[in-house]
């Protein structure tokens, strides 16, 4: 039975590990008695001549370095390189970022990229009845449009918020916007403030500072009564304007839930959502604003796209992983 090593945690390393498992392979603590490593925090070591697998959910560091003139940023990058220089094959979330690892590492052949999005396991779509007291816990208590993943550069919230100021839904709605919470590295803390700031400001700006609501990312994902899945069943809409995405677990989390939603045509939206929610280009907020309206004006539609997000769900959780990921880490050996 062939043996790994999972270097990393969080639930994209249980995920990972958990397949592995299913697939025949045998967990090992120690690299000593295995015969893989599969790395998921990014720090590949240099370890003589077993293979090293390494989880790669997004290139944006090196994407956007001719973009940004910062020594912190190219710092990421070199970092970035030289972890994917030291391994033996990569596994993608999506074909979007399959396609970026081979523009900036054309040395990697087909055998050594395997796409495989790792999705959270718990999303599940809530009845009124089961969301309405977890909503009025948040103080929720009228229509609201639901922006995708924590704030952060280049997520598109200046956008959505922009969209919902020249929407309808400005007339009796909301505007939630996850954010990170204190704690963790100091240098990502400070990042994380500044942004939150100057979104702050642009509220102001577009005069919507009582119709944005923000909210504790982590502190959703950890309550026990589950509120991000309240919180994406209730959504008239979840919106996810985004420049740039590699990883599609955030989209997932809101397709099971049946979440009707309006994404960007950027990165990996188009072939994960394959048709179940509208398009827009991700720098155009009209054609965003005009698509909240039809969501908020034309109850069928709303339900036609729930009803894709929850199909289109069904079919990503149905697909053999296991089974591709055997093969793939087969022939590595």
């Amino acid at each position: 039975m062939i043996k790994f090593t999972i270097q990393g945690d969080g639930w994209q390393a249980t995920h990972l590990a958990n397949l592995a498992q299913e697939a025949g392979f045998s967990q090992q603590q120690s690299t000593r008695r295995s015969d893989l490593l599969l790395v998921m925090d990014g720090k590949v070591p240099l370890l003589g001549k077993m293979p090293k697998v390494l989880w790669l959910p997004t290139l944006e560091q090196l994407d956007q370095l001719e973009d940004v003139d910062s020594r912190a940023a190219r710092s990421r990058g070199d970092k970035l390189i030289k972890a994917v220089g030291r391994a033996d094959a990569i596994i993608c979330p999506s074909e979007f970022c399959r396609e970026r690892v081979r523009f900036h590492f054309p040395h990697f052949s087909d055998q050594q990229l395997l796409v495989l999005p790792l999705l959270p396991q718990s999303p599940q779509a809530m009845s009124e009845q089961e969301y309405a007291p977890l909503l009025s816990d948040l103080n929720i208590n009228r229509p609201f449009f639901l922006h995708l993943d924590m704030v952060g550069d280049g997520d598109g919230a200046e956008l959505s918020m922009r969209a919902f100021k020249h929407s309808q839904a400005t007339q009796a709605g909301m505007l939630i916007i996850f954010i990170a919470p204190p704690g963790g590295n100091r240098k990502l803390e400070r990042a994380a403030a500044a942004h939150r700031h100057r979104l702050s400001n642009y509220a102001h700006e577009l005069e919507l500072e009582e119709q944005v609501l923000w909210l504790d990312y982590l502190d959703l994902n950890q309550h026990r009564h589950n509120r991000l899945n309240a919180l994406n069943s209730a959504a008239d809409a979840v919106l996810a304007p985004h420049s740039y995405r590699c990883d599609p677990a955030p989209l997932y989390a809101a397709l099971a839930c049946a979440a009707p939603g309006i994404a960007s045509r950027a990165g990996c939206h188009p072939e994960f959502l394959d048709g179940a929610w509208p398009l827009c280009d991700w720098d155009d907020y009209r054609s965003f604003s005009r698509a909240i309206d039809r969501q908020l004006i034309d109850p069928h539609h709303r339900r036609e796209c729930s009803a894709a997000a929850l199909n289109r769900a069904r079919k990503l959780i149905a697909a053999p992983t296991s089974d591709r990921l055997a093969t793939f880490l087969n022939g590595l050996l």
